[in-house]
């Protein structure tokens, strides 16, 4: 094996060691999802919180829903604020969340 192709399989296994140390670091952000999911369930609601498909790609949760329009005043109920940018919708922490928590990704099932 060449030795670009062995300090590409080094620097690719380094990247994926610290995505699985961040997930790892971030799970009260998970939790916290699940949390969200649970009191939207609760609201009438459906949802399901998608952890990220692969470490290397988006770390933030996914809360998929079935309407956002129904979703968003329950998610605001819990101090989250919700954003619409362009049709992309983020769930940011509530206040007083620390510092490095996760904003949430929210999609719509089509």
């Amino acid at each position: 094996m060449n030795t670009l192709h062995v300090d590409t399989l080094i620097r690719l296994g380094e990247q994926f060691a610290h995505a699985v140390a961040t997930l790892a670091a971030h799970r009260k952000d998970f939790d916290r999802a699940d949390q969200l999911v649970d009191h939207l369930s609760l609201c009438g609601v459906p949802a399901v919180a998608v952890p990220p498909s692969w470490p290397l790609t988006a770390y933030a949760p996914l809360i998929v829903v079935n309407s956002i329009e129904h979703a968003v005043p329950a998610i605001e109920a819990t101090g989250h604020i919700v954003i619409n940018n362009q049709g992309k919708y983020l769930i940011n922490p509530p206040e007083g969340a620390t510092i490095d928590a996760f904003t949430f990704r929210l999609e719509q099932r089509t």
